[in-house]
């Protein structure tokens, strides 16, 4: 089991504060906060940047961290802003934006219900479900998707409407993927910079 390590980097108060914060640390190997002020920005790193868990060095401002599911909270800001643009709806459906998916049961989803996760599609893509192992040897399972995976596994993906909301990195994949083709932008890190 993972525990912050007791050696830190950067703004040592901050670090002091973030430690109080996370108690006992137990789950996290390493953290890096940054606080953004009108007139400074401080940073602190907790832990062991070293994944071979050895002692040893903190992480920096320069620690290279997986964003993970953050982007939800960033495709649901920009699903908001796109909805306020008028540049989508939220009742409009995934082939409207994706017609590579027209007629499949995903193209039939509303945006709305993949950003509640109640869309009836599967946590995962085909391409993320085969590589899920490697997230268990703290490799990156999305490493091998592509926008062009992730709109080909939901052409194959099957839908169960009635399900109970249920968390769908597929989904939100697919929300982002729509929202980029709704801006006329290139990629969804152009979309989140730009916007």
């Amino acid at each position: 089991r993972q525990q912050l390590s007791e050696v830190s980097s950067g703004d040592a108060e901050l670090a002091q504060r973030v430690r109080t914060a996370a108690g006992d640390g137990a789950g996290l190997r390493s953290v890096v906060v940054a606080e953004v002020t009108s007139t400074s920005v401080r940073w602190a790193g907790l832990g062991n940047a070293d994944t071979g868990r050895r002692p040893g060095v903190a992480p920096t401002d320069q620690t290279i961290y997986e964003l993970g599911s953050v982007t939800k909270t960033f495709t649901g800001a920009l699903f908001a802003d796109a909805v306020k643009r008028r540049e989508v709806r939220p009742e409009d459906t995934l082939e409207k934006h994706l017609p590579e998916i027209r007629g499949t049961a995903a193209g039939k989803v509303t945006l709305a219900s993949l950003a509640q996760h109640r869309s009836g599609l599967p946590r995962l893509g085909a391409t993320a479900e085969a590589a899920v192992f490697s997230a268990m040897l703290n490799e990156n399972a999305y490493a091998t998707s592509t926008t062009e995976r992730v709109i080909a596994d939901a052409a194959t993906a099957p839908v169960t409407p009635e399900q109970p909301p249920t968390y769908s990195n597929l989904g939100v994949s697919l929300l982002g993927t729509a929202l980029v083709r709704a801006a006329g932008l290139p990629d969804y890190p152009t979309l989140v910079a730009d916007r």
